[in-house]
């Protein structure tokens, strides 16, 4: 074990000691936070004011359009079409030309599919919303009038059924399949994003070692598999070293910029969800009460659980691959094999969970060793009866126990092997020795 520790302690200096890893620790949250002001620049900066011009031969929407922050109406008289076109093919002093003909029947039915909107190249998708719907208002008015139909009296009759949602399983009243698959969602992206990157990691740095011939003196002292392991570890406490110092100076900038930037935030987010979308008071105390309801320990648990032997597992793998090759360009073949059941088992959960969250193909994915990392952590906001949770793990342990000897069993015979390309045929040769 003292040289498992030594090798752990060796692993984690060397890379936290590593320029690329102190610049990226510490600028990775400064350019999240950059991009985030970015982006509401841009949002602020790509906001410019037109001006459409309104040609109304039935005078049907004559003081109906509104002006807003970004749009102004200009009514004009039907003779100065020709003038208004070129204005705004070469001028740009308007932006757009709405024409509008006569009304043929009382209910206008011909304008829903005659009215123009005239551009010079295109028009962008929120102006053209705003449009069809501020157009779609003022026309169903003008009908309901003509129908005799006050819009009050309809908007009254106008029903919105919400379900208040029981599940008879935890007694538990709402609706939290949003917020359950927001949950999952996050969770099973770290759960990948960690893997892939820190597995890829364990293998680069195999590699490196293979090429420089550190290893031949490393491997003269410990054992392949002590070797493995300790490079494993020690990457996964750099992970964590990092994944914290993210975590906190994130935070710390977040706090900072939004202190500064509220409003600009506050505006984009009206911008994009709409007033019209601001949650029902009693809807809201019921997603704060199925948020605080939720099975914590259960999914934190699961979370670890799966988490670390996914990890082990598969970075297991990557060790073996990288013992196996002479360069990253030989991996290509053999990485697939790992990133292709940890994407099977992160959209295969996705779609099960959308159409059935209690059928076969979740469960099996959850319990199957090569998906069930990221299958079961998707799958942890919901109800998961214990057998299978169980099955899982014992699967999963036995699974990362096989892997790591099986990795082993190439580490010891790869690292050490030059100047010959690894195939599948070679690898199997491997694993008999």
């Amino acid at each position: 074990m003292d040289k498992v520790f030594l090798i752990i302690k060796r692993e984690y200096l060397v890379n936290v000691k590593k320029k690329s890893f102190l610049i990226m620790t510490l600028l990775a949250p400064f350019l999240m936070v950059l991009f985030l002001a970015v982006v509401v620049y841009i949002g602020q900066a790509n906001n410019t004011e037109k001006k459409i011009a309104v040609i109304d031969e039935s005078g049907l929407f004559q003081n109906k359009l509104k002006n807003t922050q970004d749009l102004s109406f200009h009514f004009f008289n039907p003779k100065e079409s020709m003038n208004l076109k070129d204005s705004v093919f070469n001028t740009e002093t308007i932006n757009l030309l709405i024409e509008i003909p006569y009304a043929k029947d009382s209910l206008f039915s011909n304008l829903d599919h005659e009215i123009s909107l005239i551009v010079k190249n295109d028009v962008d998708i929120h102006t053209k919303e705003y449009l069809t719907k501020t157009f779609r208002d003022v026309l169903e008015e003008k009908r309901l009038e003509v129908l005799g139909i006050s819009p009050d009296h309809l908007a009254q009759s106008k029903s919105k059924v919400d379900f208040n949602v029981l599940s008879l399983s935890s007694n538990q009243r709402g609706d939290a399949s949003l917020i359950k698959l927001s949950l999952a969602s996050g969770l099973a992206y770290i759960v990948f994003m960690f893997i892939m990157i820190y597995g890829v990691r364990v293998m680069r740095s195999v590699i490196e070692e293979k090429n420089s011939r550190v290893v031949e003196v490393i491997i003269s002292s410990v054992k392949p598999m002590q070797l493995m392991i300790g490079k494993i570890v020690g990457t996964a406490l750099v992970a964590l070293t990092q994944f914290v110092i993210w975590i906190a100076l994130t935070l710390f900038l977040m706090t900072i910029y939004q202190t500064f930037t509220m409003n600009d935030i506050e505006s984009i987010q009206t911008f994009q969800q709409g007033m019209d979308k601001i949650p029902n008071p009693d809807n809201l105390n019921q997603t704060i009460e199925v948020l605080f309801n939720l099975n914590y320990p259960f999914i934190i648990a699961t979370f670890l659980l799966f988490f670390t032997l996914g990890y082990l597992f598969f970075s297991s793998f990557f060790a073996a691959i990288g013992s196996a090759v002479d360069n990253e360009t030989e991996t290509q073949q053999f990485t697939f094999l790992a990133i292709a059941p940890l994407m099977i088992g992160g959209y295969g959960s996705f779609t099960s969970l959308m159409t059935n969250p209690e059928g076969n193909i979740l469960a099996a994915l959850s319990i199957f060793p090569m998906t069930s990392p990221v299958a079961m952590v998707i799958r942890s906001p919901y109800e998961v009866p214990v057998w299978q949770w169980i099955l899982a793990i014992v699967l999963l342990v036995g699974a990362t126990v096989g892997m790591i000897y099986i990795a082993a069993k190439i580490y010891r015979t790869g690292i050490l092997m030059y100047g010959k390309k690894a195939s599948f045929k070679e690898i199997y040769k491997w694993l008999k020795y």
